[in-house]
């Protein structure tokens, strides 16, 4: 078992630590701790919950997001794509398909040369919906092959 960095500033969305830089119809909080990770609950009955953080990372770098979506009904209907990653220009990196319900999601991207990018998350809609994303890492791509099996977990640093 190896040592691995974690460039996601808070994925148990604690108030102390980094805040998304956007947030639209959507208030940010940290879910439980039986399931570490962060929540969008909705403040709309038409649009779902957005959250965007900026983050510099080492230029040039394979990475790769991965993030467990939280529970949805089959009606359940998102913002647009449930997690994108894009450059400073909005050019889009890596992202999701528009809809997901206690998947794994995998998002692999190279960090471009100015180091700086957008991850966005994006909830359902309806009025107070609640919208979890558990076990939010960013990682070099090549050392996310294990990262589920909670008997092999790696033991990973807060960049």
């Amino acid at each position: 078992m190896s040592d691995r960095t974690n460039y996601f500033p808070n994925p148990r969305g604690r108030s102390w630590l980094m805040q998304p830089a956007e947030l639209i119809d959507a208030t940010f909080m940290a879910w439980s701790d039986a399931q570490p990770g962060f929540a969008l609950k909705n403040k709309t009955t038409t649009l779902g919950a957005y959250a965007r953080f900026r983050l510099t990372l080492p230029a040039g770098s394979k990475l790769v997001l991965l993030s467990q979506a939280g529970a949805a009904s089959e009606s359940d209907t998102y913002r647009g794509a449930v997690i994108e990653i894009s450059d400073s220009s909005g050019n889009i990196l890596a992202k999701t398909a528009d809809y997901a319900s206690k998947q794994l999601l995998r998002l692999e991207f190279t960090v471009p040369a100015d180091g700086a990018i957008d991850v966005k998350f994006r909830g359902k809609a309806g009025e107070e919906t609640v919208t979890a994303f558990y076990f939010t890492r960013i990682v070099s791509a090549g050392e996310d092959e294990a990262f589920f099996d909670m008997e092999t977990q790696p033991i990973i640093h807060f960049q």
